[in-house]
């Protein structure tokens, strides 16, 4: 299955139709499409639907949305590096005085803080460390007291701060460093070379032999990579660079490196926060739910429509494009070929062809053959819109753009979005998007009863639960 749908390609087509909107209004209206297509036995079909492919489909998204560096919490070992200042300057980001002069430092320390919050460095400055960003920059004020309690450490007796003592004083420090711990998420670049039977990296013709290499996510505690991977990872600071020995499973998918004893040059370039799943994290990356039970059903009618469309897309198959539709298509393309070069540098043969594909490929395989199947598929199930369907397209349309029109333009009154929407679907648009929204809207309709679903249990725990110490069992 070549899954169109999601490609590349269809960022091209979306491109493409741009230009040819405003002139392709009779292009398929109310075309019968059945002649030219073979349609799937897909009717009435079961969905199996694990609820391990679910959840990893949910914990994979949940984990490529995060993207917020870490922020340092109690009871992490952090290295800090703390600067305090006599609080006497009017520029605080250059640290210059009222006369001009560069401030110095009364004291300058990078040190590892343990177990965060704790208190055994300086609860105060622990206070206002917790909470923000690995690698990050940060700045407070406190009061310098002499028993201690204003932000400097108890055991800092040195007569030289007594000056500073009842004063204002000014705190800069950098949280330069934590160790990776199981359930962080962590940004890695690596190489991966083949192993010499004594451990060593292979070397052939002077130049170290490497399979991958590249920059990646990963998750120690998860089990998603590799043992020895992850256990590697555990400990890393941010920064370091390591190097160790792994072995591949002996059921790796990877024929050439099932089994296989490797080795592993790693940079832990990023630390990031670990996604919480609750409602509240789910909202805000996947849209509006009332509660996670809702999504994840919701989740679970998606996974299975997309299965079904894939089988209904892959399996139907093209008896033959038809000419006229395919001639009509290449010269709507020809005509904005000017226009699309003067936008991209480039006409649109060569655009496509830059990707692998023909100009003949290209309106064939992206612009007619799941459209083709779609329009065949609704025939078959008896789709034949009457005014009153068409009249609720066309609606629906306009409603459609006039909300665009308001979202990116805050000035923009319904009444001036309705109109200007009017005037686009009746004359840009025209027939065959309204037959097309009508069409869709039938096709959204029909397809939930086409298949039924059945849900199969099994014992994946969700990764973000393990990663977030929610889960009640991380065995598989």
């Amino acid at each position: 299955m070549k899954k169109k749908i999601i490609s590349l390609f269809l960022a091209i087509s979306m491109v493409i139709l741009v230009f040819t909107s405003c002139v392709m209004s009779d292009y398929k209206y109310d075309y019968d499409m059945t002649q030219y297509v073979s349609l799937a036995q897909v009717n009435g079909i079961t969905i199996d639907v694990e609820r391990d492919t679910l959840q990893k489909a949910i914990d994979n998204q949940l984990l490529q949305s995060a993207t917020q560096k870490y922020r340092v919490k109690k009871g992490d070992d952090v290295c800090v590096n703390i600067k305090y200042y006599e609080l006497v300057y009017l520029d605080e980001e250059n640290k210059i005085d009222q006369k001009g002069d560069e401030i110095t430092a009364i004291e300058e320390n990078t040190l590892w803080i343990r177990d965060l919050g704790s208190g055994s460095y300086s609860a105060e400055i622990e206070a206002r460390i917790i909470g923000n960003q690995l690698n990050s920059t940060q700045t407070r004020s406190f009061e310098l007291k002499a028993d201690g309690t204003g932000g400097l450490p108890t055991d800092y007796t040195d007569a030289k701060y007594e000056p500073y003592y009842n004063k204002g004083a000014y705190l800069e420090f950098t949280i330069i460093n934590k160790p990776v711990e199981v359930g962080n998420i962590v940004g890695v670049e690596y190489v991966g070379y083949y192993c010499e039977e004594d451990g060593t990296i292979k070397v052939v013709d002077g130049e170290e032999q490497s399979f991958d290499k590249g920059t990646s996510t990963f998750y120690p505690g998860s089990k998603l990579a590799i043992d020895d991977f992850e256990n590697n990872l555990i400990g890393a600071n941010f920064n370091e660079e390591k190097t160790f020995q792994s072995k591949f499973p002996d059921d790796y998918y990877s024929e050439e490196l099932r089994g296989q004893n490797v080795i592993f040059k790693v940079k832990v370039v990023d630390i990031f926060e670990t996604p919480i799943y609750d409602l509240d994290y789910i909202n805000n990356t996947f849209g509006s739910f009332t509660s996670i039970e809702e999504f994840e059903n919701e989740t679970i009618k998606s996974f299975a429509r997309e299965t079904f469309e894939q089988k209904l897309l892959g399996e139907s198959s093209i008896l033959k494009y038809p000419e006229d539709e395919y001639k009509m298509i290449k010269k709507e393309l020809d005509e904005n070929d000017t226009a699309f070069a003067s936008s991209y540098g480039m006409g649109i043969e060569s655009y496509v062809s830059q990707r692998g594909l023909t100009l003949e490929q290209y309106i064939k395989d992206y612009l007619m053959h799941d459209e083709m199947i779609i329009y065949a598929f609704c025939r078959s199930l008896g789709f034949n819109p009457s005014e009153d369907d068409l009249t609720v397209a066309r609606t629906n349309l306009i409603n459609g753009y006039a909300y665009q029109y308001m979202q990116n333009n805050e000035n923009m009154t319904s009444d001036v979005a309705l109109i200007q929407a009017t005037q686009y679907v009746d004359d840009k648009l025209g027939k065959m998007y309204i037959y097309e929204e009508a069409l869709y809207e039938f096709y959204d309709a029909k397809l939930p009863t086409l298949y039924s679903i059945n849900i199969i249990d099994e014992t994946y725990t969700s990764i973000t639960k393990v990663l977030n110490g929610t889960a009640e069992s991380t065995d598989k």
